[in-house]
């Protein structure tokens, strides 16, 4: 009852409140809080002590949500739940969204409050807005009647016509080459006599602006009530980059299909005129041994092969040296002392004509040729079964005869195995009619019927019998699989039959691919257990719908799919198979599906006519070949680096650091940049990831350190950044020291700049560099601080010089309360720790004030300067004093002379 108190949590729910992140509280019937855990006290910054006990707790959220939160509670009070949105407010008055979720607790009244903290998420909704609000496309409107067109602001910057005319149609597509513009008045021509509804197409785009040179244009007619086309609407979008992306593609697709065509298989090479075999990396791990194991002579490769099947690799390789034509072989290989397969391709080495031996490639088959084991263990199974199985090849030999056969027709299946169905029915007089039964199966998909059959005995006897198509691994008909039952007895008959027809049940239903079968007007006859667990829907969900309306009216590219233009009812119309490599399904939720497709038609002997599809999900393979396109593309950034680094195509940029008090230059931030074959210069963000993933990092930072310490020498006070593997790389401190001594360079004008994922990923070798760094004289700098937990520990462990604000606090000072506590705090935070603090990212005036006023150091972003190269800027800084930057004041055009690096 009300006023009653709540009993004690038991441990197993003290144990739970601790191991939430959210907030959690209990509140009792008189709204007074009893229990709270370590998340709320977290969230809000008030200890436990200050929570529990006290009344409707107004101290943690504003006043102005009182009210939604008193309504939570009474909901509560009443048995039922509640969710609101609100703002609560930490002890330092800081306010913060959070979704509040309320729940009563029994009979005793009170109720359990669970919030979650929204920061985050509405961070995340700001950026996405501003990410759309980017990509806006130009928008117009055609009158055919007046030939006048009415377009956008953003049109009119797209072609750089004034926002206040009205072009013609003619003077737009006189921005375009002839032959374009042709086919655009055909098009236009097209949308206008209602032959098309929709049309989007691509063309080049000549106007003033040069940096635009292709946009993709999409546009519809416009009707009257009578359905007359009064209007033409569409929009145009700047697509330049994409076309230049896609001509790149095409320039470099044919050498990583190349590549595609070694990636993750072993390579090898034989020479016939030496005996010499060279592998690639991949061979060595198939083999699974070291390269230093492997003498490269071509007997030591053929012990890496079990006995019985060297004779026919060698036979195999030999033929193709002598007529040059490709081949391929499944065998056995050995690795280490376990046998397993591999599918061998050969192809001919030739120099100036002449074959002088063998290249490659192996491919470890073995999970197949598991897969195929497995295939003759339910084989077995199939003997199982009181029915005759047999699967005939496409040239009509018999390849199974289960138990079943062998009982119902008399023969062996060593004695039928091989042949021809023709011959073993022949012997008994039905060959010519089981033979045209079978091709008949291969051409229209099944058949099933009874049919009078004669054993090995000659004694005739009445049978059902069930014959499908099958196909291979590549969805080409591989042959036919007859199931047949003797119905003498047309109970036992009966009861044999319905016992195959669940057999085939239970082979689709055991099926990896999902399976679905379709009459002539699409609508769903059968799916089966993969199907259904792929698309989401339960079989009675779906039978007699229309398939294409549930799960395939949406192209991989998001665009309408009609059934007019579906290319598995086109097959379904006119009796073809379709195999489909990309397509896409919905799911019941409405998810997207990726599959490959195979569609067949079907036709049974009583005129059921119809389509069998075969589904697999091929997520998997898209995102494989993803990885397979990133990967190629960081390999090639590895030859770009270093040839870059060869040819000497690194240079450094320069960016001022102010005082923000006096606006005078102390520093400057070394900013690295790679200038490209063609001239044009390569920001760090496309080619350091690379240089960190495949060990050139260091050499980078080393190329770094060396122009740095020279400007040093030269009297500049500058900063330079080194990744987190040069801290422990070795020798890179003595080549600091040397370089020091050989330049004669001022150690004190020289600030090293680490980040916190730095120090975080090797902390005991990040401490040792740090210590050295700081005997040699020069000065640390903690980077991106106020991002992470870590960077507060370093402050009291490690000898840290300066704090560089991260530029997420600084970027929306002037609009943000809770970036410039944060400020606030780093600025006391560094007083205490004797440190100084610099404010990345600076972008206006406004921001540059409440920098000052906030007590920061100094300061560097585009509203001081942005980067240019180093002799620009430095050239400039050894002649100039003026102030510059100040707040209110003018960007920075001139600098102070070098000088002892930030205070």
């Amino acid at each position: 009852m009300p006023g009653s108190p709540l009993p004690p949590p038991d441990e197993r729910s003290r144990a739970l409140f601790a191991a939430l992140r959210d907030g959690v509280w209990i509140v009792d019937a008189d709204a007074r809080i009893v229990e709270v855990n370590e998340g709320l006290c977290e969230m809000t910054g008030f200890t436990a002590e200050e929570l529990v006990g006290s009344g409707p707790p107004r101290c943690y959220w504003p006043e102005e949500e009182y009210d939604p939160i008193t309504a939570a509670v009474r909901t509560s009070m009443t048995g039922g739940t509640g969710y609101y949105e609100v703002y609560f407010k930490r002890k330092n008055g800081e306010r913060f969204p959070v979704a509040v979720n309320t729940s009563p607790l029994g009979d005793r009244g009170g109720f359990l409050c669970v919030a979650r903290d929204l920061t985050g998420e509405q961070r995340a909704r700001q950026r996405l807005e501003e990410a759309q609000a980017v990509a806006r496309l130009a928008s117009w409107e055609w009158n055919p009647d007046t030939d006048a067109m009415e377009i956008s602001r953003d049109f009119a910057d797209l072609a750089g016509l004034p926002t206040d005319v009205s072009p013609t149609l003619d003077q737009v597509l006189d921005f375009t080459p002839a032959p374009y513009a042709q086919r655009d008045r055909e098009t236009f021509g097209a949308l206008l006599s209602g032959a098309q509804d929709e049309a989007v197409f691509e063309t080049p785009w000549r106007v003033p602006n040069p940096e635009i040179q292709w946009i993709e244009v999409r546009a519809r007619p416009l009707r009257d009530a009578e359905g007359r086309v009064v209007r033409l609407r569409g929009t145009t979008q700047d697509i330049t980059a994409r076309k230049l992306a896609e001509l790149a593609y095409k320039r470099s697709e044919e050498r990583l299909r190349q590549a595609q065509r070694m990636a993750d298989i072993g390579s090898f090479e034989v020479d016939y005129r030496t005996g010499e075999v060279t592998w690639s990396d991949e061979l060595y791990r198939l083999y699974g041994i070291e390269r230093t194991e492997f003498s490269h002579a071509l007997e030591a490769a053929r012990r890496l092969v079990p006995e019985g099947d060297r004779e026919e690799i060698q036979r195999i390789a030999e033929q193709t040296v002598q007529d040059g034509q490709p081949r391929q072989l499944t065998h056995r290989y050995l690795r280490g002392g376990e046998t397993r397969w591999g599918e061998s391709r050969f192809e001919p080495l030739t120099e100036e004509g002449n074959r002088y031996g063998v290249r490659g490639t192996l491919q470890d088959i073995t999970e197949g040729k598991r897969a195929e084991q497995r295939i003759h263990l339910q084989a077995h199974l199939l003997d199982a079964v009181d029915a005759a199985v047999v699967a005939i090849a496409l040239d009509g030999t018999i390849s199974y005869w289960n138990t079943g056969a062998q009982r119902t027709y008399g023969w062996t299946a060593e004695e039928v195995l091989g042949r021809k169905l023709r011959d073993v029915a022949g012997a008994v007089g039905d060959g010519e009619i089981a033979a045209n039964i079978v091709d008949r199966v291969v051409v229209a998909g099944q058949w099933e019927g009874e049919f009078e059959v004669a054993g090995k005995n000659g004694v005739r006897f009445p049978a059902y019998l069930r014959m499908a198509r099958f196909f291979d691994a590549d969805g080409q008909p591989a042959g036919v699989v007859t199931m047949s039952v003797d119905i003498s007895q047309r109970v036992e008959g009966e009861r044999q039959l319905k016992a195959a027809r669940d057999y085939m049940r239970t082979v689709t239903d055991s099926m990896g691919e999902g399976l679905f079968t379709l009459d002539l007007e699409g609508r769903l006859t059968y799916l089966n257990r993969s199907g259904a667990n792929l698309l989401g829907w339960r079989p009675e969900e779906l039978l007699g719908q229309a398939m294409h309306d549930k799960t395939h009216y949406r192209r991989p590219d998001g665009s309408p799919c009609l059934a007019s233009e579906c290319p598995l009812v086109h097959a379904r119309e006119q009796a073809n198979l379709v195999r489909l490599d990309q397509d896409m399904f919905i799911r019941k939720d409405g998810t997207e599906l990726p599959v490959e497709i195979t569609s067949s038609p079907f036709e049974t002997e009583d005129g059921v006519r119809g389509s069998v599809v075969v589904f697999n999900d091929i997520s998997e393979r898209l995102a494989a070949e993803q990885r397979m396109r990133e990967e190629m593309d960081a390999l090639t950034w590895v030859a770009r680096i270093r040839d870059a680094l060869a040819e000497d195509r690194f240079v450094l940029y320069a960016q001022p650091i102010i005082d923000v008090q006096s606006g005078l230059t102390v520093q400057h931030e070394l900013l690295l940049r790679m200038i490209d074959v063609d001239g044009s210069i390569i920001p760090p963000g496309a080619f350091l990831p690379a240089a960190e993933e495949y060990g050139l990092i260091v050499e980078v930072d080393r190329w770094v350190m060396s122009r740095a310490i020279g400007l040093a020498a030269e009297g500049h006070a500058i900063e330079l950044n080194l990744s987190a593997c040069s801290l422990s790389a070795p020798g890179l401190i003595d080549d600091f020291r040397s370089e020091l001594l050989r330049t004669g360079a001022d150690p004190s004008l020289i600030v090293v700049e680490l980040t916190e994922t730095a120090l975080l990923e090797d902390e005991d070798a990040a401490a040792l560099f740090i210590e050295r760094i700081g005997a040699l004289g020069c000065q640390l700098a903690l980077d991106d601080f106020g991002t992470g937990y870590g960077g507060f520990r370093y402050l009291k462990s490690l000898p840290v010089d300066l704090l560089k604000i991260d530029m997420d606090f600084v970027r929306d000072l002037p609009t943000n309360q809770a970036s410039q506590h944060v400020v606030k705090a780093v600025v006391s935070l560094a007083r205490d720790f004797d440190q100084r603090t610099v404010a990345e990212g600076v972008e206006d005036e406004e921001t540059l004030r409440l920098l000052s006023d906030f007590g920061v150091d100094y300061a560097q972003g585009y509203a001081i300067a942005r980067p240019m190269p180093v002799h620009e800027v430095l050239g400039t800084a050894a002649r100039q004093s003026e102030p510059a930057g100040r707040p209110g004041g003018a960007r920075l055009e001139a600098h102070a002379p070098a000088r002892p690096p930030l205070g």
